[in-house]
């Protein structure tokens, strides 16, 4: 037997239509809210504000690090040399142009290197270092002694060169290169006599 069709008042018809519209709302609270697309499409954008920093920042902390670098470094020590300088008391006729007689006024100068010293010695015995008291002037890239000859004899101008302080001269010539020459100092000498 066939069923004879569902008429709108019947219950029958009125459960299909219930359950119709229950599968037509079905997943509705699922459904994104409306403008999700661009909002999506939004933040998948890439932001352009700070891009190039990410390509600049490394950049910058390595110019940063060697101007730091050369900043701080210090500048190459110059080469050790010993300068000696006379200036002439009368009219007194010289042989050489560095010839030194009595009376003349001794000028020497140790340049270079990191720690310097000038030791001035008359036959064998200190007469004066430099860094130390007058007449010894320290100025920021030399020592300079400055010495009024008054003996006869012969002279002897050390100078000291090194990585730390120079030692201090004992007072005899030969000891004293000695102790020099065990501390790792450079040395540099001149010698004239006067007579």
């Amino acid at each position: 037997m066939t069923e004879p069709p569902a008429t709108p008042e019947s219950g029958q018809a009125r459960a299909i239509a219930r359950i119709e519209r229950a599968l037509a709302e079905l997943g509705a609270e699922l459904a994104p809210p409306a403008g999700w697309e661009a909002r999506v499409l939004a933040a998948r954008r890439p932001r352009r504000t700070f891009a190039w920093l990410r390509w600049a920042a490394p950049a910058l902390a390595v110019a940063a690090a060697i101007a730091l670098w050369l900043l701080l470094r210090a500048p190459p020590p110059t080469a050790p040399t010993l300068a000696l300088e006379v200036a002439r008391s009368g009219s007194q006729m010289r042989a050489a142009p560095e010839e030194v007689q009595l009376g003349d006024t001794v000028r020497l100068t140790a340049r270079g290197g990191r720690r310097r010293a000038l030791w001035l010695f008359h036959e064998g015995e200190l007469l004066a270092s430099c860094p130390g008291a007058p007449p010894c002037r320290v100025v920021e890239d030399h020592v300079e002694l400055t010495w009024l000859t008054k003996n006869l004899g012969s002279y002897a101008v050390i100078a000291v060169y090194g990585e730390a302080d120079p030692p201090k001269p004992s007072g005899a010539l030969d000891a004293d290169l000695a102790a020099a020459r065990r501390a790792g100092a450079e040395l540099r000498e001149r010698h004239f006599e006067i007579r």
